[in-house]
């Protein structure tokens, strides 16, 4: 029962700040203070940085690819997405948990994500993007 609970705690928490904005054109995140507003803009940035990353990763498999790689790349890039986002999935979980008690918890949450996917873009540039005469095929990104 308590296990049900916290799912639903952890989905409430993640849908409610994004229904209280009716769009984002009505959100102006260098005026936010309140937790919904706090969170909404986190959300815009995680948005964002998962956007970058999926440029950086559909660009390593094009560049494996073009390269001729071997195909075990390319799936093997794929599998290490996927267990990623489970890995995000589960640490951002913890530290919601965490912080369950208080209204921090859905920023902390997003904060977490954020970290780890701008880690994971790095990750993905440093070992699939670039060469080791030191040239890249995108440019490094921000950390």
């Amino acid at each position: 029962m308590r296990f049900k609970l916290k799912k639903l705690l952890l989905l409430m928490g993640c849908l409610l700040p994004l229904s209280a904005m009716s769009s984002e054109q009505d959100l102006d995140c260098t005026k936010a203070v309140s937790t919904i507003e706090i969170n909404a803009c986190a959300q815009v940035v995680l948005d964002d940085l998962e956007m970058e990353m999926q440029r950086y990763l559909d660009k390593a498999i094009e560049h494996a690819s073009a390269t001729g790689e071997d195909k075990d790349l390319i799936s093997e890039i794929k599998k290490s997405q996927s267990d990623w986002e489970l890995y995000r999935k589960s640490q951002c979980s913890a530290v919601y948990t965490r912080y369950i008690g208080g209204t921090i918890r859905g920023g902390m949450s997003l904060s977490c994500k954020q970290d780890l996917t701008k880690d994971r873009t790095y990750q993905i540039w440093n070992h699939f993007l670039t060469e080791l005469s030191g040239s890249s095929v995108l440019a490094e990104p921000k950390r």
